[in-house]
């Protein structure tokens, strides 16, 4: 039996009986099950084991009445839809283009750090970090900076970012890692 990916769809089938999650779960957890694409493929399933169909997200009660849960008026306005941006990250953290490359700040809510990276504008941008924090060092993903010169660091990636946006994240994402985890050994 071969597996069909239908990542348009998102949708996953999970054996009867197992508890439903309320959120996408991580890739790893994925193993043992395949994607569904159309009904010939859901009824292909286990033979042994039958199989439901679940969407991602917030799940639909039925049993709820809708009158019993009221809303006013005052509590609606108070979540407004987020703004949408075409905006690039990078320059909505205030990134400058010098040249052929970018500079500016990884930032956390614990410090920023300076960086830059280099052939930005390609499908394959390096990316670097200047004196990164000693807290970066008992970090699993240490071995990614790789020391050059005057203090900077070649951040390894695997796989390789393809834009800066996706690059600036992940760095903010492993600085933020050391840095809490640092934070919470002290106290």
């Amino acid at each position: 039996m071969s597996q069909a990916r239908c990542p348009e769809s998102r949708r996953i089938l999970i054996p009867s009986g197992c508890d439903v999650p309320q959120h996408e779960p991580p890739a790893d957890a994925l193993e043992g099950f395949r994607w569904a694409t159309d009904a010939s493929d859901e009824a292909a399933g286990s033979a042994t084991e039958p199989l439901e169909l679940f969407e991602p997200g917030p799940q639909k009660r039925d049993d709820v009445d809708p009158a019993s849960q009221v809303v006013s008026e005052s509590q609606e306005e108070k979540s407004p839809e987020p703004e949408l941006t075409e905006e690039p990250y990078w320059r909505l953290q205030h990134w400058r283009i010098e040249g052929s490359r970018l500079a500016g700040y990884y930032r956390t809510k614990y410090g920023s750090f300076a960086g830059h990276i280099e052939a930005y504008d390609t499908d394959s941008p390096r990316f670097y970090i200047t004196e990164p924090p000693p807290e970066l060092r008992a970090h699993p993903h240490w071995c990614c900076f790789q020391r050059r010169e005057r203090g900077r660091y070649w951040i390894h990636f695997g796989p390789a970012p393809t834009d800066p946006d996706t690059g600036i994240l992940e760095v903010e994402k492993v600085l933020a890692e050391s840095l809490e985890r640092q934070r919470r050994e002290v106290t």
